[in-house]
């Protein structure tokens, strides 16, 4: 990154975002107002040197836009790039790149606005669309070639990123055919071993017959419970 200091400011902007547990467009202004944002540009550049700033601040703020970040720090990062595009000073405007590889997580985004009736958002990214400020590209930034030694890894804050979903990568479809196989091989072997007794053990029976099916409804249950928290916490 050639201008230190770009990833902080705008992490401080999304985090103070975050903080309100909204996506209402009046509370992101506020923090603009508050935060004298579009000052970013006045840094007394020259013309390459304002173009150059202008696109790493929109390669930094538009990774924010796609997953793994939450809803709200999308939704947040989307109006900081609709404030920074207007109030850039670069002529002609710098446009922000979008890879074709990442447009439908923008375009599912976007679904996802319509469907919770946030409608300041919804009109926030038609507004991008008509002022025609995406960019679309190959790849999100542009390519150059470096010294591997001098590549760094991008560190994200965590707070930013959306949860694992652990019950959801612990019991999937794969796991639950295995469980019914290894199920079916139990009460196969039980069988065998219950033919060749005059009492039924009691130490066979360590098992219960539906524990599968059962064990799929409570998934279902959660993933449900789930969907339905994220829907309210959208509203």
């Amino acid at each position: 990154m050639n201008f230190p200091g770009i990833k902080e400011d705008c992490e401080t902007f999304l985090g103070l975002f975050q903080a309100t547990d909204t996506v209402r467009y009046e509370e992101f202004l506020s923090i603009w107002k508050e935060m004298k944002f579009n000052t970013i540009f006045y840094g007394g550049m020259r013309s390459l040197e304002s173009n150059r700033f202008t696109r790493e601040l929109f390669s930094v703020v538009s990774a924010y836009f796609l997953p793994p970040y939450t809803f709200q720090i999308r939704v947040g990062a989307m109006y900081l790039m609709y404030g920074l595009y207007n109030t850039q000073l670069c002529q002609p405007k710098q446009k922000i790149r979008i890879a074709l590889k990442n447009w439908t997580d923008v375009e599912q985004l976007h679904q996802e606005l319509i469907s919770a009736q946030h409608l300041d958002a919804v009109y926030i990214y038609r507004q991008l669309r008509l002022m025609r400020a995406f960019y679309f590209t190959g790849m999100p930034t542009m390519l150059t070639f470096k010294p591997q030694k001098s590549i760094k890894p991008e560190e994200s804050r965590e707070e930013f990123m959306e949860k694992k979903d652990r019950v959801a990568d612990l019991i999937t479809s794969e796991s639950l055919e295995e469980i019914m196989n290894i199920q079916e091989h139990y009460q196969k072997t039980k069988g065998h071993l219950s033919a060749n007794r005059s009492q039924p053990d009691k130490a066979l029976s360590l098992i219960k017959e539906d524990f599968t099916d059962n064990l799929q409804s409570v998934v279902e249950e959660y993933q449900f419970w789930k969907q339905e928290k994220a829907v309210s916490k959208k509203k």
